[in-house]
C-alpha cells in the first residue's frame, strides 16, 4: 500500500460508526448495548443520538474512560475477559448493538457472536467492525493498527464467513 492510501484510510476510518449512529436521528428512545465501550464511545452516541438513548456499556476494563463518560452511561459493566461473552446475556431486546473492534480481543468470539444474536431484538440493528483477514498482510508499524499484529492485544483474526454464519 502506498502512503496516499494509508493516509486516506487513517482519515476516514474513525467515521464509520458515526455514520451508523447518524441514521437513528437525534432524540429517539432506543436501547443500545455497546460491547467493548472503551474510548469514550458514550460521547459520540450522546452527541449524535441525544440523551434519550438508554446506553449500556460493557467492557473488560476502563479503556480511556473518564469519570464523566462513566457517569454519562445509563449502565456500565466491567467484567473479567473470561466472563465477557456470558455478560452480554444480561441484556435482552436491544434496539441497537455496537461491537466496534472488540471481537478480535475476545477469549470466546463465537460465544460473543451467539450472545449478540440472542440479545438483539427482531428488527434491531448491529454495528460491527473488526480487522479483515487480509490485514495480516498489510504493512506493519503505521499510525493506528493497519496490520492485525500491530496490536499485541489482538487474539485471533475474525473469520468473515464464520462470523456471518454464527450471526445468522
Amino acid at each position: 500500500l502506498d502512503k496516499a492510501i494509508i493516509e486516506k484510510w487513517n482519515k476516514y476510518q474513525p467515521y464509520h460508526l458515526e455514520h451508523f449512529l447518524y441514521k437513528f436521528g437525534y432524540g429517539k428512545k432506543i436501547k443500545m448495548l455497546d460491547i467493548g465501550c472503551g474510548n469514550d464511545s458514550i460521547t459520540r452516541v450522546r452527541n449524535l443520538c441525544g440523551p434519550d438513548v438508554y446506553y449500556s456499556g460493557l467492557d473488560v476494563g476502563d479503556y480511556n474512560q473518564s469519570q464523566q463518560s462513566k457517569d454519562n452511561m445509563d449502565e456500565y459493566v466491567v467484567v473479567p475477559s473470561s466472563e465477557f461473552a456470558n455478560a452480554i446475556c444480561k441484556w435482552d431486546n436491544q434496539d441497537v448493538i455496537v461491537s466496534n473492534h472488540n471481537l478480535e480481543h475476545c477469549d470466546e468470539p463465537d460465544a460473543v457472536l451467539k450472545n449478540i444474536s440472542s440479545t438483539l431484538k427482531k428488527g434491531g440493528m448491529l454495528y460491527m467492525a473488526f480487522p479483515s483477514e487480509d490485514s495480516v498482510n498489510f504493512p506493519k508499524g503505521f499510525n493506528g493498527c493497519l496490520n492485525f499484529y500491530d496490536d499485541k492485544t489482538h487474539q485471533k483474526v475474525p473469520d468473515w464467513n464464520k462470523t456471518i454464519q454464527i450471526l445468522k
